[in-house]
Order: structure tokens, then C-alpha cells, then sequence
């Protein structure tokens, strides 16, 4: 039971981190309550994490072969990162952490899968310049609509509350499903 620390730290700080990411925006601006908001990324992280979770926890877990000591230091030495980092409110990559760590320790250990690695890291660039595309796209689509159909300022509000709402509870089953790699990949192999 002790060598589950490490991931339920880690997924500890991992909430602490990135639930800003799906609903920081609309708490920030008085849309959604800060309980609600708590509430719906654990529903729908905890659906993500079940339903699609899996699929990137093999990535995770065949960066490098880890014992299940090796594997809670990982985990515990990112959570920790990912912690300190929190404190000072400065958003931080889990995954980053994770791989790190996993690759600090494999070298050290045994020898890291580099074609993964890079793998990973071709993901860590691609993903903000497709993020840019996609938003930049969805916002013109979007303004469209919203200047075709919306008349009032109380229409206006509605679609702002609700799509903000929807987007954020995409956003929590999003962190789950990818994110669950990060707190329990360590183990797999």
C-alpha cells in the first residue's frame, strides 16, 4: 500500500495544477462557482481517467523499465516539482515532470527508450501550434455564429455561461483521460 503514495501524490498535485486549465477562466470572470466547478472536473476527470485513460499509460510506463521502489521515487520527485511549483501559482506540464523524472531515473538505472522519448517531445511541440490553429479557428466560427444569431444581452450571457460550463467539463474529461498516464504510467512497466 505504501508504494501508491507516489501516485496518489502525484494526482494530488496534478489537481492542484491544472483544474485552473478547465474552469479557471469561468470562475475567474463570475460565471461558474468555484464548488460547482471543483465538482464537475472531478466527475468528468474521473470519466476520462476510466474511459481513455489507459491509452497513455503504456507510453508513460515504456519510457524506461522501474521496480515499484523505482517507480514511487519517480513519482514522488515529480509530484514534488509539480507542487513547489504550484505554490508560487506558476502553471507547470505534469507530463513534463513525469518524463523527467522517469528519464533522470532510467539513466541512472537502466537505459531510457529514446524513440519514445522522442516521441513525446515532438507531442510537446506540435500540441501548442495545433492548440493556436484550432482556437483560432473555433473563436472565428464562433464570433460568427454569435453575431448572426444573438440578439440580446441576456442570449449572450446564457451562451456564455453554458458554453463555458460545457467547455470546461470537456476540459475535466480531457485532464483525466490524458493525465492519469501521469499519476500511475510509473507502474506499468
Amino acid at each position: 500500500m505504501f508504494w501508491l503514495i507516489g501516485g496518489v501524490f502525484m494526482g494530488w498535485s496534478l489537481g492542484a495544477n491544472h483544474a485552473a486549465n478547465v474552469f479557471g477562466t469561468g470562475v475567474a470572470a463570475g460565471v461558474i462557482k468555484y464548488r460547482n466547478a471543483v465538482i464537475l472536473t472531478a466527475i468528468f476527470a474521473i470519466i476520462g481517467a476510466v474511459v481513455e485513460g489507459p491509452k497513455c499509460m503504456n507510453i508513460i510506463g515504456s519510457i524506461g523499465k522501474l521496480n515499484l521502489q523505482l517507480a514511487t521515487v519517480v513519482t514522488i520527485c515529480s509530484a514534488v516539482a509539480v507542487s513547489i511549483i504550484t505554490y508560487f501559482s506558476i502553471p507547470i506540464s505534469t507530463s513534463q515532470a513525469i518524463v523527467g523524472s522517469i528519464i533522470g531515473a532510467t539513466i541512472r538505472y537502466n537505459n531510457p527508450d529514446f524513440s519514445i522519448i522522442g516521441k513525446i517531445m515532438l507531442c510537446w511541440f506540435l500540441t501548442p501550434v495545433f492548440a493556436c490553429l484550432i482556437t483560432f479557428t473555433l473563436y472565428l466560427i464562433a464570433n460568427k455564429l454569435v453575431n448572426k444569431y444573438v440578439r440580446s444581452g441576456a442570449t449572450l450571457n446564457f451562451v456564455i455561461k453554458y458554453g463555458l460550463t460545457l467547455s470546461g467539463c470537456y476540459g475535466a474529461y480531457t485532464l483525466g483521460a490524458n493525465n492519469v498516464a501521469n499519476t500511475t504510467g510509473a507502474y506499468v512497466s
